[in-house]
């Protein structure tokens, strides 16, 4: 097993091996933050950064009701450092996990596990967040449930990066059915209710950054909530900027592959339980992109590629998943 190593608030690093202070349940209760910041990062000090800078610069009227929890995968560079400056810097509380098991999905577990909000909010290591994101978040949310999930607009930080991993319409949206869930919600801008979790579990490992299976973690988590009749909804005003840095065709391309390649895993994944809502929707999307094709709107490279992706996603979970039943 990994060590893990966390940084707690008013405290120093903490090995496995040491026990926290006992604290009585009032003050507990006091400490409890309202809201926690989960971000996840491997080896992007450099983006990390500019995020870390936006995050000092969050309106919070109540700095105690804020906590956040950054989960280093594995980081290699001056990652560690950078948390424990800005930590020193932050008005509120900062927490340091290491989470050694490769994969973003493995990350976001391990920083559930050390929040204590009721509402989380994940965004990613190269965004840049405005000052009212926390106030909008929280807007986003019914005072007195947070049993849902909600997904903000996310815009390209930079011009001159390709209009891909971004989300920029102003309009407020329901998710009503699988149909419409690929490209719902992106998960560098997103606020999850706690019980959501304890009723659907966590993000399952062998999907997202960092795995073979490089994508879709979050629509894996959102299908799950959709099939227990959890809210989805988009809010424009909850936003961010996305400084991916993908600007060449070749880049464009490896992040589509990669999202298709994963949608074939992920209607594997269900077809296996049963389930053909997911491998619907990559039929209709194929059957779209051929449509599209015959008319002379997309080249037919791409499409044969995307076919290909999803049958190799497909393969790929067979191989990696056969036997396990959805988490």
């Amino acid at each position: 097993m990994p060590t893990q190593t966390a940084v707690i608030p008013g405290g120093n690093s903490v090995e496995p091996s040491v026990s926290l202070p006992n604290r009585s349940k009032a003050t507990m209760q006091i400490l409890k933050p309202e809201t926690s910041i989960i971000i996840c990062t491997r080896n992007r000090a450099g983006t990390l950064r500019n995020l870390l800078a936006s995050l000092l610069k969050l309106d919070s009227d109540q700095p105690q009701s804020l906590e956040i929890v950054l989960v280093d995968n594995g980081s290699t560079d001056e990652t560690r450092k950078l948390v424990l400056d800005f930590k020193r810097r932050a008005q509120f509380s900062v927490t340091y996990v290491f989470e050694g098991r490769r994969g973003v999905s493995a990350a976001k577990n391990a920083g559930i596990a050390a929040s204590q909000g009721k509402v989380l909010l994940f965004t990613d290591d190269d965004c840049i967040v405005p000052p009212n994101w926390l106030t909008q978040a929280r807007a986003s949310f019914d005072a007195k449930d947070s049993h849902c999930i909600v997904g903000g607009r996310v815009e390209r930080y930079n011009p001159t990066d390709a209009p891909v991993t971004i989300k920029t319409s102003l309009e407020p949206e329901i998710l009503r059915g699988c149909t419409a869930l690929p490209g719902f919600l992106h998960g560098c801008n997103l606020a999850i209710g706690r019980d959501v979790f304890e009723s659907v579990g966590l993000f399952d490992v062998r999907f997202g950054p960092g795995t073979r299976l490089r994508a879709s973690e979050e629509s894996d988590l959102i299908y799950r909530a959709l099939k227990q009749d959890i809210p989805v909804r988009y809010d424009p005003n909850f936003f961010v900027f996305h400084n991916h840095g993908r600007s060449r065709p070749s880049e464009v391309r490896r992040i589509r592959n990669a999202y298709s390649v994963a949608n074939g895993a992920l209607a594997a994944k269900y077809l296996l339980a049963g389930e053909v809502d997911l491998a619907k929707v990559s039929y209709w999307s194929v059957r779209s992109q051929v449509r599209d094709w015959r008319k002379g709107r997309v080249n037919r490279r791409d499409v044969i590629s995307d076919v290909a992706n999803l049958l190799r996603g497909a393969a790929l979970y067979l191989f990696l998943g056969l036997g396990r039943s959805p988490r």
